[in-house]
């Protein structure tokens, strides 16, 4: 693989996508992109990246980058991978992949177009704790799957009253909910429908646009049920609360180590692999870009590829449909 550049949209989460890069012998160039000029230039400072721009139209344009990743707030998502995908660049987007399902259905035209790849930043199945738990699913240790929880359990009141969050983001679910989404629907198939109970916790609605609470109980095609919750109030330490029920046994994530059981008068096996991507100086943030790196070099398919991720949007449509109206949405299929 030739060396090649790297433009990053967004110095924010962003930079951490450059500590990883900075590190790989394939990346040649790397510049950081954003509108504001303070932050831009602390955190290229402080991610070693010595090239910086504030227009990011003249970023995807440039010749000598190869790939864009897009860091930027949600509500820009779409504009800006579709922009870079014309452009002839590969992308990485940050999740959620876009607010909506329409501007992710436009993402899925733009890479069939230009045949270029696309992957969505859904680090959570890079995550060793939650392979395993693919493992246990894909060899029939847990059974057959006939319910499941997955709850983003995560208080980020501050970024919602401090940032871009609270003006921009109309759905917590969809902004940080897709995780657990992501999860469930890789571990046991398509969503069918949706049904969603909304509540404002501690923010206030002249705060933001969306309330810090949704609980969703979603219907899979395959008949399993399972309840998704977005609580980013929570007055606890962060957790991706994932729990399996199987026919032949259980699998919990917990901090430190998962349990597994394999049978309703078992001991809880300890499931040790590790709930996080990737340690020290690249960060979890950058498992995504380098993951789309290694794609482009053997010309394969990304794990979340424009599809997989316009499958998580179709589900969170559903859910805030259900949440606005009060009735049970059917999923769109992609």
């Amino acid at each position: 693989m030739d060396p090649i550049g790297v433009g990053i949209i967004g110095a924010g989460v962003g930079s951490r996508h450059g500590r990883g890069l900075r590190e790989d012998s394939r990346v040649a160039r790397l510049v950081l992109c954003d509108t504001d000029e303070e932050k831009l230039v602390q955190s290229a400072a402080d991610g070693g990246v010595e090239e910086t721009t504030t227009d990011w139209e003249s970023l995807v344009a440039r010749d000598d980058l190869h790939v864009i990743s897009v860091a930027s707030p949600d509500h820009l998502h779409a504009e800006m991978s579709i922009a870079a995908l014309r452009a002839g660049k590969h992308v990485l987007c940050e999740k959620p992949m876009a607010p909506t399902l329409p501007e992710a259905r436009e993402m899925m035209c733009a890479v069939e177009e230009t045949g270029l790849k696309l992957a969505v930043n859904n680090v959570l199945r890079f995550y060793p704790r939650f392979v395993r738990a693919k493992e246990l699913v894909s060899d029939g240790t847990l059974g057959e799957i006939y319910a499941a929880e997955g709850d983003y359990l995560h208080n980020t009141l501050d970024l919602i009253r401090g940032g871009w969050r609270g003006t921009h983001r109309d759905s917590v679910m969809t902004g940080g909910g897709v995780h657990l989404l992501d999860l469930l629907l890789w571990l046991i198939g398509d969503v069918e429908e949706a049904f969603c109970y909304s509540t404002w916790g501690e923010l206030m609605q002249q705060e933001a646009k969306s309330p810090d609470c949704m609980m969703s109980v979603l219907r899979f095609k395959n008949g399993c049920v399972a309840k998704a919750m977005t609580n980013m109030a929570v007055q606890r330490p962060a957790l991706h609360n994932l729990i399996l029920y199987g026919t032949k046994g259980v699998f919990i994530n917990d901090k430190p180590d998962g349990l597994l059981y394999r049978g309703h008068k078992s001991a809880g096996e300890p499931v040790k692999e590790a709930y996080a991507a990737k340690t020290g100086v690249m960060g979890k943030k950058a498992v995504g870009i380098l993951h789309l790196l290694d794609c482009i070099e053997r010309d394969e398919e990304p794990l979340v590829n424009v599809i997989e991720g316009a499958r998580v949007i179709a589900v969170c449509d559903a859910i805030n449909e259900s949440a606005r109206s009060g009735k049970p949405v059917v999923v769109e299929s992609i």
